[in-house]
């Protein structure tokens, strides 16, 4: 029992002696990847670790070539895997110059020493300097009494994405003090031309808008665009049309008591403000009462007492010039006879041919008696007033009783 025991003793002692020597570990740089402006990450092998456990590994890096432990930047790794004799590790280098090439070498160390695997070099990105987008106003465009048509422009992302562009618009003369939100609509996102119909706008009123552009740096505006809606072509609820005539002077598209341009609408006494039921001197409030041109005064006007202060009747200067610069024919508009009268500018409006009414009888119907606000000055003061007479091809201004019932045609300004 004894000699096996020696025996066994032998073979250990042999068995110890024969353990072979420690090496240098030997690594491979394998790879640099996912490189940004700032970081680098690493991969590293050790292929063979000399006979002996590596007690430390990772990564030197320097702007210089042959890095090392004692002459660059170094990053202990972590293993990703660990087999007899081989060991795969990785570790993400940071705090990198943007634009910069770094050279790079993996390290082991066992008790040996160190090795280094062989040297790779790569440049970092260059930093990406995010700033605010650039954004134009282009254009307002297609305006029209309730609405416009805005353009706008994103020249420049600054760098990143553009997540919100469009449009802010408002008033510029707010009236009261009380306060108000500007309006703003979002039109999209990225680059290039966009465009939006801002509507629900007041008709004749001043407006300015601008756009606007979003990315991570921020918000920025382009610059202010002012724009003015047209007119609806109504005052007071009532519409007119523009003529081209040289005062400028707008006609209303109806008769004082009418709602569309064929109706014939109520009839009046010359400077009265009802209609009534039997016309003639006897029920005439003005009978031999000097009235003087009361266009505009609603105590005499009835277009300015039924209508309100915008609007007026015309003067018989007003009629002259109707006469003088628009085309006057004979038409019918819904079977009803009248006629057409057409400016300069093409646009037209209608006169029904309502006639007069004198007691309780209407007279003359198919021509026009239209009341202008002028008396007749020269004589008759109390009997006569001048009127637009419209009969067959025959358009004058012609003095006419007061006191008949005749139709009112309202002109603004």
């Amino acid at each position: 029992m004894k000699k096996y025991l020696l025996l066994i003793a032998f073979v250990c002692t042999l068995l110890i002696g024969c353990k072979p020597d420690p090496e240098l570990p030997t690594v491979d740089t394998f790879q640099v990847q996912e490189i940004t402006g700032t970081t680098a990450h690493c991969l590293g092998y050790v292929t063979d670790n000399g006979n002996a456990t590596i007690i430390a590994k990772g990564f030197c890096w320097s702007t210089t070539k042959n890095p090392s432990l004692e002459n660059g930047f170094t990053i202990k790794a972590d293993s990703r895997r660990s087999e007899p004799a081989y060991l795969s590790f990785t570790a993400t280098i940071t705090g990198l110059n943007p634009n910069t090439t770094y050279y790079v070498r993996a390290y082991a160390t066992n008790e040996k020493g160190t090795a280094y695997g062989e040297e790779l070099s790569f440049t970092t990105l260059e930093e990406i300097i995010i700033e605010l987008p650039e954004v134009r106003t282009v254009s307002v465009t297609e305006i029209t009494h309730n609405s416009a048509v805005v353009t706008g422009e994103v020249v420049s992302d600054g760098r990143a994405e553009v997540t919100s562009r469009g449009f802010v618009w408002n008033r510029c003369h707010i009236e009261d003090d009380s306060p108000i939100e500007d309006y703003n609509v979002e039109a999209g996102a990225g680059t290039g031309t966009f465009t939006y119909t801002l509507s629900g706008l007041l008709p004749n009123t001043e407006y300015w808008v601008y756009a606007y552009a979003v990315n991570s740096e921020g918000r920025t505006t382009g610059e202010h665009h002012y724009f003015t809606t047209q007119d609806d072509g109504t005052i007071n609820g009532y519409e007119y049309v523009d003529l081209g005539l040289p005062s400028g002077l707008k006609w209303a598209t109806c008769n004082v008591g009418a709602t569309a341009p064929d109706e014939y609408g109520e009839y009046y006494a010359w400077g009265e403000l009802e209609p009534k039921g039997y016309y003639d001197l006897q029920t005439y409030l003005y009978y031999n009462v000097d009235l003087p041109d009361f266009s505009g005064d609603p105590q005499y006007d009835v277009a300015s007492a039924k209508w309100g202060a915008d609007w007026r009747m015309p003067t018989r200067a007003e009629y002259e010039e109707l006469l003088e610069y628009c085309t006057l024919e004979q038409a019918t508009l819904n079977n009803v006879s009248g006629y057409k009268v057409t400016g300069q500018n093409g646009n037209h409006i209608f006169l029904p041919g309502a006639g007069t009414i004198y007691g309780t009888n209407t007279n003359f119907e198919g021509d026009g008696y239209y009341l202008t606000s002028t008396p007749e000055l020269e004589e008759w003061d109390g009997y006569y007033m001048c009127s637009m007479h419209l009969s067959g091809t025959l358009f004058r201004i012609l003095y006419y009783e007061k006191s008949y019932g005749s139709s009112v045609r309202p002109v603004t300004e």
